[in-house]
């Protein structure tokens, strides 16, 4: 099961809970790691949005979807703390309806969806495009990092000299990375990140190598434009790794991702 330490350092990655809920949902595997009630797996909302009134009297209101599935009798119990009233009745037939569509797979994960993307899938363009319309200058116009340039999407992102350190972590991982020196050619790199690997579980913790950092950069510039913090790349650096490894421990469910040198390494 995830860990919450995991999920909340996730919902630092999107600022919080309810953003991340926005931009995330999950197929159904062995039901060990989605939230019964609060995540969205089977509608296009979770089932405590949909059926308020039997999350209110259900006995788990946090329990993982395979506390509601029973193995012997291979169907969805839900356990309540008290008889529904006769209003309550349509909610729970209609809630019973709507799990029937699904069922528990024993020995396969369950797996988090990018929900923006038309295809589910993540698309590391479309996280792109979300900095662009996210993009605020600051009153000072010049790198918030020292680098002597105009402050632009491209240039925190790509040109400017904490991004090009901070993406040389990688290179080993995707060469291109060294390259980069604008919004469109971080998409292309990332992408070409996803494609060099396959869909392990390690390529898929691989994927939120481009976003973790990004977020790390955007929110480090924030605190110097906003809050006038000093800067340290090593913070920058802790922050982003971070980000990375546990934001893979909750997605394929590892014990622990780690880096060592330039290799990531997953523990069950």
């Amino acid at each position: 099961m995830v860990s919450s330490r995991a999920t909340q350092v996730c919902c630092g990655l999107f600022g919080d809970a309810e953003e991340l809920a926005e931009v995330t949902s999950w197929e159904l595997g062995d039901g060990a790691t989605i939230r019964f009630w609060e995540e969205v797996w089977c509608d296009s909302i979770s089932l405590q949005d949909r059926f308020p009134c039997l999350v209110s009297t259900a006995t788990r209101r946090e329990g993982v979807t395979d506390d509601y599935w029973s193995q012997e009798e291979c169907k969805w119990v839900l356990r309540l703390r008290r008889r529904l009233q006769d209003w309550e009745a349509p909610q729970l037939e209609e809630c019973c309806a709507l799990l029937q569509r699904k069922s528990v797979v024993n020995g396969v994960l369950d797996r988090a969806l990018w929900r923006p993307h038309p295809h589910k899938s993540y698309s590391t363009k479309l996280a792109y495009n979300w900095w662009r319309a996210l993009w605020i200058p600051g009153a000072d116009v010049g790198c918030p990092f020292g680098c002597r340039e105009v402050e632009s999407v491209d240039h925190l992102f790509g040109a400017c000299q904490v991004a090009h350190k901070l993406w040389s972590h990688f290179t080993v991982l995707e060469p291109s990375l060294a390259e980069v020196e604008d919004v469109e050619g971080l998409w292309r790199a990332g992408s070409r990140l996803v494609a060099r690997h396959d869909k392990s579980r390690k390529g898929q913790v691989l994927r939120s190598i481009v976003p973790a950092c990004a977020w790390a950069l955007w929110l480090s510039r924030n605190e110097v434009v906003f809050k006038g913090s000093r800067f340290y790349f090593e913070n920058l650096w802790l922050f982003a790794s971070q980000l990375i490894s546990e934001w893979g421990v909750y997605l394929v469910g590892a014990t622990t991702v780690r880096f060592e040198g330039d290799h990531l390494v997953l523990e069950e």
